[in-house]
């Protein structure tokens, strides 16, 4: 846990009065959609200063080699730690009394099973001032026994702990369970097993899209053998393979081709690194294919049961035995066969790929990872975006949750080019840790790379962070904060070593100290305390304790000094990005552009001359220039639907209604505005007298490099090819489908700078960390 400032800043703030709520004008101008981003006006929870924490979790992957000795011990009332930074706060029976027998008069002398009862009963009593710890009578006390004065709630606790187990670190680990008491029936008991992959991969008819790419080497060719054996034939011996002014060194491939190159990469290295590791594929089109490991017959999903979640979980799961029998070591050469078999056709059903998938990979062990390789939009099966109710459908959030409920993290590549509503599917990946990256098909093979190398370190992860009850915790989500939103507490699910979570704080206001019995004048010190319980890759349940002091301040100068930008620059950026995620993007901006003032002004002054922080703060102002890239891009297509919307029939009506609500104006008081109406008639746009365009499939064209796409762009057939062939021998009619010669700009594509790269990188800026601005 590290924290920005050394110093919590302390400001003191009134409690301010609930104020009716405003309609701004940019709402009234703009359009009669009234969510809260509308109101761009940032609260006083989105103030900005030093007061900010993060926690990783690369110390997860040597927790073993530095487990702590005894059990840990917790405070009977708040339920904090006991730890090396609590030493000074432990006294043995003599020192107790000689300390604290004066103090009687001014504590409650109750016997110590009463005293717990007697804190929360009057916690419950939300008015009152809350009461002072209660004081332990020292004859009770046994000769072996000490008292804990807890430093967050002032509990006096009883504690008996030997000298060699009092802590001797602020950053402990302790071991709640071991691998074998945790194990379920369900799940592997093989303490040397290694974790399961599964390649949820895409063959639609898409697939066979190509690109001229910059290659070192010749990639295969793509093409299963019933049509690359069909092609050989009208080959011409010697001749060229390459387009005529085709550029040296570079190779017209298609997107079927980078996958299978980049997974081919993939089981190569970890048949090297990770012998026993189990790898499946799960091919998808018009159908979802189980092929597994390779070592079995490949099983074929269709028809009713694509629509079916149920189906699709229990037949992935009732496939592991059969189907994921073989590590990589063994395992590769048939997968790799098995993968250049296929042929590219059909429609896209990923959601039932995607549930057979995670099926499959539940059987793992916890920390297995799927890959979802994409081009396109999911219309077959449960998970349709390609229908009217996908809006509402929650199909991606639950095999989200079902994915962290079961320790597996969800990763997926999309390529460029095609659209395919990143905001549904991303919630896979972002409710199990994982990455959502969209890519160019010549950079797949190295973006495999990178998700490869980025493992769970820690499933079934919960984070509890404990402030000083004088501190709340700021710009955080109600349903986990607890304790006078002094405690946060959350299952996360899984981590990986790079995963970076950051948090704000701010001081309670008069009114909620006065209730905490707290004069900010007696804080020259807050303790916070992050506590994470987690199942290891081991499978032992792990329990860490990260405790830190600081010392209090009201001088905002003074916390700002040496403050770590990194760690301010991380709340920023996963922040803001995570506002825009959900579509408050004018909120997002107005609080980007509040971070940015504050990092590259304000803290500029307090650190004058300081190397670090001219170092640091070119890397921010390089990093907050793609957020501010991307929610400039998102506030463009936003305000050219919204206009588009004004020049709609209704618009008028509609905004009109909408700010009547707000303002809290019945229908009763509407119908006392006849002059309203007649505006609204007035200014209402008249229909549009443009006939409906017809919606149709245009053919799919191909053109050739050394002419205009326009004049000379001819419907492919069935089959085709990039190869060249002989004139004298005609080409064969084929079901095959076309594999090369397709132009990446001949099919339907994403308009340039689509909501599905912005998305794409609102979740990727979301799991900002630290070493990113470093």
């Amino acid at each position: 846990m590290e924290c920005a400032s050394d110093f919590a800043y302390m400001k003191r703030k009134k409690a301010m009065p609930i104020a009716k709520p405003m309609v701004s004008k940019e709402l009234i101008s703009k359009s009669n959609n009234l969510e809260v981003e509308r109101g761009v006006h940032l609260e006083e929870d989105d103030d900005v200063d030093t007061n900010v924490i993060s926690l990783d979790f690369k110390a997860l992957q040597t927790a073993m080699q530095n487990l702590s000795f005894g059990d840990p011990n917790f405070c009977t009332t708040c339920k904090a730690s006991l730890t090396s930074l609590s030493l000074n706060n432990i006294h043995n029976k003599d020192k107790y009394q000689q300390l604290y027998s004066a103090s009687k008069k001014s504590l409650d002398v109750i016997p110590e099973e009463n005293n717990a009862k007697k804190v929360e009963e009057e916690k419950d009593q939300q008015n009152e001032t809350k009461p002072k710890p209660a004081f332990l009578n020292a004859s009770d006390l046994k000769s072996h026994e000490s008292v804990w004065i807890c430093e967050f709630c002032g509990t006096h606790n009883k504690i008996s702990i030997e000298s060699e187990e009092l802590p001797k670190s602020n950053d402990l680990f302790y071991m709640l369970q071991s691998a074998i008491q945790t194990q379920s029936t369900d799940t592997p008991n093989s303490s040397d097993q290694d974790i399961s992959v599964i390649f949820c991969i895409d063959f639609s008819g898409s697939m066979c899209v190509t690109s001229e790419i910059k290659v070192k080497e010749q990639l295969k060719h793509g093409l299963s053998a019933e049509e690359y054996e069909m092609l050989k034939a009208f080959i011409e011996p010697g001749a060229s393979q390459n387009l005529p002014k085709q550029k040296q060194g570079t190779q017209w491939i298609s997107r079927k081709q980078c996958v299978l190159a980049a997974i081919e990469t993939q089981l190569t290295e970890m048949k090297k690194s990770h012998p026993k590791r189990k790898v499946g594929v799960v091919a998808f089109n018009n159908d979802v294919i189980l092929y597994g490991d390779g070592s079995a017959d490949p099983v074929v999903i269709a028809g009713d049961k694509l629509g079916k979640k149920d189906v699709c979980l229990s037949i992935g799961a009732e496939s592991s035995a059969s189907h994921m029998s073989r590590a990589i070591s063994e395992s590769e050469k048939k997968l790799i066969d098995k993968l250049y078999s296929i042929k590219e056709s059909g429609k896209t059903a990923l959601g039932p790929a995607i549930a057979i998938s995670l099926g499959l990979a539940s059987k793992g062990k916890p920390g297995s990872t799927v890959v979802i390789c994409t081009d396109g939009l999911a219309n077959v099966g449960i998970g349709d975006l390609d229908t009217p109710k996908s809006k509402t459908d929650n199909f991606y959030e639950d095999m989200g949750i079902y994915a962290k409920e079961r320790g597996i993290m969800v990763n997926i590549i999309t390529i460029k080019g095609e659209g395919c509503k990143m905001e549904k599917l991303g919630q896979l990946a972002d409710l199990t840790q994982g990455k959502v990256t969209r890519v160019n098909p010549d950079s797949i093979t190295s973006d495999f790379a990178s998700i490869m190398k980025d493992e769970v370190v820690g499933t079934q992860v919960e984070v509890k962070i404990r402030l000083h009850p004088a501190l709340k915790f700021r710009n955080e989500e109600a349903e986990y904060l607890t304790e006078n939103k002094s405690v946060y507490l959350k299952n996360i699910g899984n981590v990986t070593a790079g995963t970076t979570l950051t948090f704000e704080y701010q001081t309670k206001n008069d009114v909620e100290l006065q209730q905490e019995g707290i004069d900010l004048n007696d804080v020259k010190e807050v303790p916070l305390q992050a506590t994470i319980t987690y199942i290891s890759s081991q499978g032992n349940k792990i329990l860490r304790i990260i405790t830190k002091k600081q010392l209090t301040t009201e001088d905002i100068t003074q916390a700002e000094k040496n403050v770590k930008v990194k760690v301010l620059a991380t709340r920023a950026t996963q922040k803001t990005s995570a506002m825009a995620g959900k579509g408050n993007h004018m909120k997002a901006q107005a609080l980007n552009s509040k971070w940015d003032d504050y990092i590259s002004n304000d803290i500029a002054v307090s650190n004058a001359g300081d190397e670090t922080y001219s170092k640091n703060i070119g890397v921010w102002k390089s990093k907050n220039s793609v957020v501010q890239e991307h929610l400039t891009k998102r506030a463009k297509r936003r305000d050219k639907v919204e206009d588009s919307a004004e020049s709609k029939p209704g618009f008028m009506k509609g905004m009109v209604s909408g700010i009547k609500s707000v303002l809290g104006i019945s229908q009763k008081d509407s119908k006392e505005m006849p002059k309203e109406k007649e505006v609204l008639k007035k200014e209402a746009p008249k229909k549009s007298s443009l006939p409906a365009i017809e919606k149709k499939s245009a053919p799919i064209m191909a053109t050739s490099k050394t002419t205009s796409s326009k004049s000379n762009a001819v419907p492919i057939s069935k089959a085709s090819t990039g190869m060249a062939v002989s004139k004298s021998k005609p080409m064969p009619k084929s079901n095959v489908q076309p594999t090369y010669g397709l132009s990446k700009n001949s099919v339907p594509v994403e308009e340039e700078g689509s909501s599905d790269e912005e998305d794409a990188k609102f979740y990727q800026l979301k799991q900002a960390k630290l070493d990113d601005f470093e």
